[in-house]
């Protein structure tokens, strides 16, 4: 009788007891990133206490349930993406033509300004010299 537990079985279970809780709502995607250095920390205090123990299936569970883990963190990044699909489409076609729009609203009041202040400036000039002369 084998004394390894099969990784792809309990990988398989650790996944799919994931993805039930994940549907039943116990766990949240908005908690993800709170409670991620919580779950680093278990994880390595874990790997250092099987490593001293010589436990090797302590190992094995644990690095089934490093595989799991990367598989969520692989499905939450791509459900974030998708959720976030039309606001970056549109963000980025959006975007620049707004700031387009302000800039070239910007430079033409700018100009404006400018050139008016440069001809009042002139008859200024022109009116003055006439007056002393």
């Amino acid at each position: 009788m084998k004394d390894k537990l099969d990784p792809k079985g309990l990988l398989l279970g650790l996944v799919l007891g994931a993805v039930i809780v994940l549907g039943t709502g116990a766990t949240s995607f908005t908690t993800h990133e709170n409670d991620s250095p919580g779950r680093y920390s278990d994880m390595q205090n874990k790997l250092k206490e099987y490593a001293a123990a010589g436990d090797e299936k302590g190992l094995h569970v644990l690095n089934a349930q490093l595989d799991a883990q990367l598989k969520l963190e692989d499905f939450l990044i791509k459900f974030r993406e998708a959720d976030n699909a039309k606001a970056f489409l549109w963000g980025t076609i959006v975007l620049p033509g707004i700031v387009s729009i302000i800039a070239s609203v910007v430079t033409t009041l700018l100009s404006a300004a400018i050139a008016h202040r440069w001809r009042s400036r002139r008859h200024a000039r022109t009116a003055h010299t006439a007056h002393f002369s």
